[in-house]
């Protein structure tokens, strides 16, 4: 919800790049994993923090900073 939140702030500041509306919605993702068995979730949780970790790498320090609200 707080990823959300901060997703519709900046929003208004600047419309969102492609990776920073990636990096949401990979958020989002993870945070809403309630289905399936606890190793296929812990899984699916692992997989979408690589993936974040490696689109992190790819964004640009202004990207970053934005969208950790930093």
């Amino acid at each position: 919800m707080k990823d959300l939140k901060r997703c519709i702030e900046i929003q208004a500041e600047r419309p969102l790049t492609v990776r920073e509306k990636d990096w949401f919605n990979l958020r989002y993702d993870r945070g809403s994993i309630r289905c399936g068995s606890r190793s296929y979730r812990s899984g699916l949780i692992s997989s979408l923090d690589r993936a974040i970790k490696r689109l992190e790498k790819e964004m640009t320090s202004d990207e970053l900073r934005r969208v950790k609200g930093e």
